[in-house]
Parts: C-alpha cells; structure tokens; sequence
C-alpha cells in the first residue's frame, strides 16, 4: 500500500490516466441504465398481463384453475424480473461510486501536481504566492511605522 502511495505522489500522471479510463466506462452505464428501463417495461407488461388474465376469469373466459396457473407462471416471472432490476440497480449505483472515487481522485492528482510545479517553482527562487504576499503585507507595516 505505501508503495502505492508513494508512486502517487511521485508521478501522479499514471494514477490521472487510470482515472480517465474509468470514466471512459460510461457508455456501459448508459447501457445498464437502458438494460434497467427494459426490464421496469417488461414489469409493468407482466402486470397488464395478470390484469387480463383476471379479465378473461371475470368474463367466463378461463376457469378458475387455468387463472391460478396463469397467475403463478406471472409471479414467477415477476419475481425474477425484481432481482434483475435490483441487480441491474445495485450495478448502477456501484459504477457512481466508482465515477466518485474516480473524479476524487483526478482532483488529487491535479492538486498534487499543482503542488509539485509550485514547490519546484520555489526551489529556482520564485517565491510562493503566499510568500509574496506576507513579504508585501511587511514592508507596507514597515513604510506605516516610519
């Protein structure tokens, strides 16, 4: 792990690309969010599918049996169509906290290298925004004292 953490901090560049790959991954969450409003059709189809079945039993269509047999194949399916819409959902959720992690990270990177150009910017003799200032700010107090 501090090995990682070390060639994090000395060459963030490769951390940065990895970064970028991940967030190239969004195709393939367009293709699950897709994945996941076919299935909440087919949901919903199921259930107009059990509303016409109990139709056709109400109109003397079907008998009571064949409607408990309907009706138990649609349960079935219904149910599997929940878990693939929770699995679907729960892949969803896990790439957005992948893409946080990721953005997180990217804003690390950038900050650290920011850092890093500041601190051998100081080491040729440019001194430190800070610096500048605080040496600004005392010679205005020394001009007031005099």
């Amino acid at each position: 792990m501090w090995g990682d953490a070390k060639q994090f901090l000395e060459d963030p560049a490769e951390i940065l690309e990895r970064v970028r790959e991940q967030l190239k991954g969004d195709d393939a969450t367009e293709e699950i969010t897709q994945r996941r409003e076919d299935l909440a059709k087919r949901l919903a189809d199921k259930q107009s599918e059990k509303d016409r079945y109990v139709r056709l039993y109400a109109q003397g269509h079907i008998s009571e049996s064949e409607l408990e047999t309907y009706l138990a194949d649609l349960k079935n399916q219904t149910d599997n169509l929940r878990l693939l819409i929770e699995s679907v959902e729960a892949n969803l959720a896990q790439r957005r906290e992948h893409a946080k992690l990721a953005e997180t990270t990217r804003m690390v990177c950038h900050a650290q290298a920011a850092h890093k150009r500041r601190r051998k910017g100081h080491a040729r003799g440019v001194p430190h925004p800070q610096a500048t200032r605080k040496a600004a700010s005392g010679r205005d107090q020394d001009r007031r004292e005099a």
